[in-house]
């Protein structure tokens, strides 16, 4: 199961990242480069839920891996907000929306700038020392009202992640970002009415 994290504040403006097509940097060392899963692509933080988290935590947990920023210090609000559920009813992956209460001292847009400090770097390794995943090349806040324009909207990749790609197995779905469009309507569906 996975576990992705969609962080917003009080008006519906969410963090969005794009991944980088190629990374060398994996659980916290330098290793082989290799095809990002999605490569390129916008998305939310997240991956695989661990033995014994919730999804909840998970999310936590790889939002933290992925961008460098340590959620225990902001008290963010966390609910399911999606469960994406296959044929035999097993859930795939959940979506965590998580809320920066307007009482607390950070906001959404410093916690976006923090993570783009984190998430830039050189000689193969991100800035922030809490980046262990290196996945993510930039992030913007993007309206939920614009989200479905961005999440699950295929873009275009450079010649060396398209040949990448393209040796692939035939079943092969790291590449696959129908999910996030999924994302981005569930979001949309259960936002507040005004």
């Amino acid at each position: 199961m996975q576990a992705y994290l969609a962080l917003s504040d009080g008006d519906g403006d969410f963090v969005v990242a794009q991944k980088q097509e190629f990374c060398s940097f994996w659980d916290g060392m330098i290793r082989d480069r290799q095809l990002v899963n999605q490569a390129g692509q916008w998305c939310f933080p997240g991956g695989k839920v661990e033995p014994g988290e919730n999804a909840i935590t998970a999310a936590l947990r790889e939002f933290q891996q992925e961008t460098g920023i340590e959620t225990g210090g902001w008290a963010p609000r966390c609910s399911i907000a999606f469960d994406y559920k296959s044929d035999t009813n097993n859930v795939v992956f959940s979506l965590v929306h998580c809320t920066i209460p307007s009482s607390q001292t950070i906001s959404v847009t410093g916690i976006n700038r923090l993570i783009e400090k984190n998430i830039s770097g050189s000689q193969g390794r991100p800035t922030g020392a809490l980046v262990t995943d290196w996945e993510l090349q930039r992030t913007i806040m993007v309206p939920r009202k614009i989200l479905p324009n961005i999440l699950g909207v295929r873009v275009a990749v450079g010649d060396e992640a398209k040949r990448a790609i393209a040796k692939l197995r035939p079943n092969d779905h790291s590449q696959a970002i129908d999910w996030y469009g999924w994302m981005a309507e569930a979001l949309n569906k259960n936002a507040p009415q005004s």
